[in-house]
């Protein structure tokens, strides 16, 4: 009996030891594939001696579009026309996102700043306009604490900004965050467990089988979002999210920019707790929530995006009913998108 359960467990420990030992090869040998194909907006170029895959169009003021924590530059795609009709625009893959590379602090809040930084400094965008969404709007917040970037101000849209138990890096996500073996599980597993992961985060946070999200709002996402890097990214930014956070609500009362927040009132209730705490905490920000809006903002009420824009461009105060910490005002009824 003892020999045949030390066989087994022989066994087992061989076993276990050459499928560790796979991933680490899967791992180790995989490069990321960073070409944009043929018919693909945008172009790589490199920043702090990454590729990065950048879009700008337009003339005019520099607006810059920062993305979600998963996400590319395809999620400003209801916002751009508009906005490059009278604005010079630049948006890009954050490392390890779509189309672009990533260095080893690249999962940070901190990190992703310094490459925001660093892009707008190497398109020498001037009085910028800063607009972020979910991720990117705490990574804009971090800017605006910085007052390293000349800025003309900045729109968040949903944006992360307390620590929250709600992103405390599960057991999946501590794995996948391991350099290489990362890589590694998210190139063997990715392709079979992501997809379905992906389609059901995204019905969370949005209504995509309705207008105004084009048909292949999912699909496209989960063709960009499987692929190993980006799903070790993500999970490294989890790893780092609420030591992040901490830090960026930390120095709140450092932003000097003037400061735009649109929330949608059928985003998730923590992230509505979250706007409504950081509307008194910021002594420039304007605040907006938008009825029957969910998470992707830019897709549901890109009106709202594009005026707010407009009203910092400007140097105005948002349009009523826009308000700010103390107010009484009613929030803002945008009508809603067709349900």
């Amino acid at each position: 009996m003892r020999l045949w359960l030390g066989s087994i467990l022989g066994s087992v420990a061989i076993t276990a030891a050459v499928g560790v030992g796979m991933v680490i090869v899967v791992g180790a040998t995989y490069h990321p594939d960073l070409v944009v194909p043929a018919g693909v907006n945008g172009h790589c170029m490199r920043v702090q001696g990454e590729l990065m895959r950048v879009r700008q169009g337009g003339e005019g003021p520099d607006v810059l579009l920062i993305h979600g924590g998963t996400g590319s530059i395809e999620d400003w795609q209801p916002v751009w026309d508009a906005l490059t009709r009278r604005y010079r625009v630049t948006a890009y893959d954050r490392p390890g996102m779509g189309y672009s590379d990533a260095r080893p602090d690249d999962a940070t809040v901190a990190g992703n700043a310094r490459g925001a930084e660093a892009l707008v400094n190497a398109l020498d965008l001037r009085d910028v306009l800063v607009v972020g969404h979910g991720y990117g709007a705490t990574i804009a917040l971090a800017l605006a604490e910085s007052g390293r970037l000349d800025a003309r101000g900045y729109v968040l849209l949903a944006p992360r900004v307390y620590p929250s138990d709600a992103w405390i890096p599960t057991r999946a996500n501590r794995l996948l965050a391991e350099p290489v073996v990362g890589e590694g599980l998210a190139r063997l597993a990715g392709p079979f467990t992501a997809p379905s992961s992906i389609e059901r985060r995204l019905q969370r946070e949005a209504d995509p089988a309705l207008p105004p999200y084009p048909s292949n709002f999912v699909t496209l996402r989960q063709r960009l979002w499987s692929r190993p890097l980006p799903l070790a990214t993500r999970a490294r930014q989890r790893l780092h999210m609420n030591a992040d956070l901490t830090r960026v609500a930390s120095r709140l009362d450092a932003v000097q920019a003037p400061v735009v927040l649109l929330t949608g009132n059928a985003d998730s209730p923590a992230l509505r707790r979250q706007a409504r705490r950081l509307a008194g905490a910021v002594p420039r920000l304007r605040s907006r929530s938008l009825p029957g809006v969910h998470h992707y903002i830019q897709f549901e009420a890109p009106s709202a995006v594009v005026s707010a824009v407009d009203r910092l461009r400007a140097g105005r105060e948002p349009d009523p009913p826009f308000y700010s910490a103390g107010s009484t005002a009613v929030a803002a009824s945008e009508t809603p998108v067709p349900r």
